[in-house]
C-alpha cells in the first residue's frame, strides 16, 4: 500500500467535518497536524482526490502526495509510530 499525505486549506471551516469524515473512512490514517493527514491505501492519488471533491468548495486547496522513507521530524509519538509502521522503504 502507498502512504499519501493529504494536506488541505479551507475557505470555510464549515467543510472541515465533512473532509475529516472522508479521511477517517480510510482503513488506516493518522492526523499529523491541523490540516494534514497521512493515509495508507491501495488507491491512487487521483482516486483519493475524487473522494474528497464532493466536500470541497471551489476555493479550497488540497494536495495529495505519496511519501516514503526516510522521514524526519518531531511530533506526537503515536504519529511517529504510525509512520514507522506504514511508510515503505
Amino acid at each position: 500500500m502507498t502512504v499519501f499525505l493529504v494536506t488541505y486549506e479551507l475557505v470555510s471551516e464549515a467543510n472541515r467535518a465533512a473532509i475529516v469524515k472522508v479521511l477517517h473512512e480510510f482503513p488506516s490514517w493518522s492526523r499529523l497536524s491541523h490540516n494534514v493527514y497521512a493515509v495508507s491505501t491501495p488507491l491512487e492519488a487521483d482516486q483519493i482526490y475524487a473522494f474528497l471533491c464532493p466536500v470541497l468548495d471551489f476555493y479550497d486547496r488540497v494536495y495529495i502526495v505519496a511519501v516514503q522513507r526516510p522521514f524526519a521530524g518531531l511530533g506526537v509519538d503515536r504519529v511517529n509510530r504510525w509512520l514507522d509502521g506504514h511508510l515503505p522503504m
